[in-house]
Parts: structure tokens; C-alpha cells; sequence
């Protein structure tokens, strides 16, 4: 698995880190995990780290998610999904392909360039 999950409890947010290099299904994956855990614990604020990754998925995997898998899986709308990129082009223009499909489907997903500047967005009472 090119990726991990954890829950920062103490934030109440479920990190995603991506490592290596991340297909189409391991999003799938990691996504499915994730709404899982948004199950079980109810959390509604995401972290996705792609740092140090190379995202080999096609832009169709990246939209088939926000489009239907989140309708599927039974994503809470009431969700934030901060996604963390600042090197790698590839993962860069997916991110920024995600936050558009997201937002055009009424989901709350942002890109931040740094991990803390995610937190405070994902933290904001407002």
C-alpha cells in the first residue's frame, strides 16, 4: 500500500498520506478506508498529504471519486478534504483537478501548499 491512514485524534481529523507511486485504485482505495472510518468514528475532516509522491492516476480516477464514489460510499457532505501538494507537477495538477471536481459538485476540498496552512483551514470554526 503506497499509502497510510491515522486518526490525530486530538484535531479530530484522518490523515492520508501518499507515498510512492499512487494509481487510480489505490485512491479508490484509500478513499473507501477513509469514508469507513468517517463511519465508524464520525470525523468529517480530511487530510491528504501527496508529498513525495508521483500520482500516476488518470484525471477520470481522480473525477470518478468526487463525481461517484463519495454519492456511493456515502461521503458526509458536512466533509472537509484539505489536500497537501508542493513538488511534484503530476500531483500538483491531480490535486488541483480534485479540488475543481469537488467544488463543482458541492463537496468542501481545498489545496494548500504546506501541511499546517491544511490544518488551520481544516480547524477554522467558521
Amino acid at each position: 500500500m503506497p499509502y497510510t491512514i491515522n486518526q490525530l485524534a486530538n484535531l479530530d481529523i484522518v490523515e492520508l498520506e501518499l507515498t510512492g507511486i499512487i494509481s487510480g485504485s489505490n485512491l479508490r482505495e484509500a478513499t473507501t478506508k477513509c469514508i469507513d472510518l468517517q463511519r465508524k468514528t464520525g470525523v468529517t475532516r480530511f487530510l491528504v498529504s501527496a508529498n513525495g509522491s508521483e500520482v500516476i492516476a488518470s484525471f477520470v480516477d481522480v473525477y470518478d471519486i468526487a463525481e461517484k464514489q463519495y454519492h456511493r460510499e456515502g461521503l458526509s457532505r458536512q466533509s472537509r478534504v484539505a489536500v497537501v501538494v508542493t513538488t511534484a507537477l503530476g500531483a500538483k495538477a491531480a490535486a488541483d483537478f480534485y479540488e475543481t471536481v469537488c467544488q463543482n459538485r458541492g463537496w468542501n476540498a481545498q489545496v494548500h501548499p504546506n501541511r499546517q496552512s491544511a490544518l488551520d483551514w481544516l480547524t477554522d470554526a467558521t
